[in-house]
């Protein structure tokens, strides 16, 4: 498999970069890896991530669930670095390249926080309630996940030749997971598409002041797609499937989001985005979220007292008489806000 670009300025990306990555030298260096099913006959998301600071021997793992009745599961962790030269592992989480560019593994055993009942203020929730030791969190139950995922198209690398350098070491991909996931007594056979995310490299996320992303299985053309926002510039990429070849999302034509800070928090709500790709497709999609799993990185020096909040959202997402489940994640720089935990 490989990627598709035919005019645009490529990194140079094979097989073997689906596999762990060596750092450079720079303390911002880091490698992170994702997988988000969508089981839509369930009406169920999963998310399951583990990043990697390797020049200070850090991991963390962020793994969120939610249930088609509206419960809310979720997971957030660190511990040291633990990887091999196919895997990476973080407090119970394990992703595996079983076939790089093609099949995955995905395994999990521990502790996650949760039954939390969907309602509005549930998506206002602090990172604190995915936390095994978090304040108020709330109940506590056993999981356990084993999902295999299977690419069903060739692997995206990201144009160099942008203006926003937030994309080099980085590869994405559509497939389907399946498996089974148990939480607490409860056992489900989960099988949806998936998107997945490798990257790595240097991430600043004091670096653009807010983002906006969209997954979208809708079956005769999905689409990934970013929009960046740093200063003066805006920048937009990502990519369409039509089962064929992809195609690059070149522009949002007409994007009508409020974003709503209640309590300090920022979230996009009221979503209505014109998607065109380079072949001159357009996509109007309305949105509506179900849920968040909400990170956090703490300002250091000059930025003490910001946070760059990213909220990871199942999302309802509707394209004329069609409907599928989704995902948004927004980020966006922010003050701390008083009682942040």
């Amino acid at each position: 498999m490989s990627g598709h670009r035919p005019t645009r300025q490529v990194l140079d990306v094979g097989e073997h970069d689906d596999l762990p990555h060596a750092p450079s030298a720079s303390p911002t260096w880091r490698e992170s890896l994702y997988f988000e099913v969508c089981d839509q006959a369930l009406d169920l998301w999963c998310y399951q991530y583990v990043g990697e600071r390797l020049n200070k021997d850090h991991a963390g793992l962020a793994l969120a669930v939610r249930t088609g009745d509206g419960r809310q599961y979720g997971r957030l962790d660190h511990g040291p670095v633990d990887r091999d030269e196919r895997a990476h592992r973080c407090a119970g989480l394990e992703i595996a390249t079983v076939d790089p560019m093609r099949r995955h593994r995905v395994t999990f055993d521990g502790p996650v926080v949760g039954p939390h009942a969907a309602s509005p203020g549930a998506l206002r929730m602090p990172p604190s309630w995915m936390r095994p030791d978090g304040p108020g969190r709330g109940p506590v139950e056993p999981a356990r996940l084993e999902l295999a995922f299977e690419a069903t198209t060739p692997f995206y690398t990201f144009p160099t030749n942008l203006l926003l350098p937030f994309f080099a070491g980085h590869i994405q991909q559509m497939g389907v997971m399946r498996g089974t996931l148990r939480l607490g007594d409860e056992e489900l056979a989960v099988e949806g598409p998936t998107f997945r995310d490798r990257s790595w490299g240097d991430r600043d996320w004091f670096g653009i002041d807010q983002y906006l992303w969209i997954y979208a299985p809708f079956p005769d053309l999905a689409l990934a797609t970013t929009r960046i926002v740093a200063g003066d510039v805006r920048e937009v990429v990502g990519w369409t499937w039509d089962g064929h070849r992809p195609a690059d999302v070149v522009a949002w034509p007409d994007e009508q989001v409020t974003w709503d800070a209640t309590g300090g928090k920022p979230l996009p709500v009221d979503l209505a985005v014109e998607v065109r790709d380079d072949r001159s497709r357009r996509q109007e999609l309305e949105i509506t979220l179900l849920g968040a799993a909400p990170s956090v990185f703490e300002g250091r020096g000059p930025l003490a007292g910001k946070l760059a909040w990213i909220d990871r959202c199942p999302a309802r997402i509707r394209r004329g008489d069609q409907e599928v489940l989704g995902v948004v994640e927004s980020q966006q720089v922010v003050d701390r806000p008083e009682g942040w935990s």
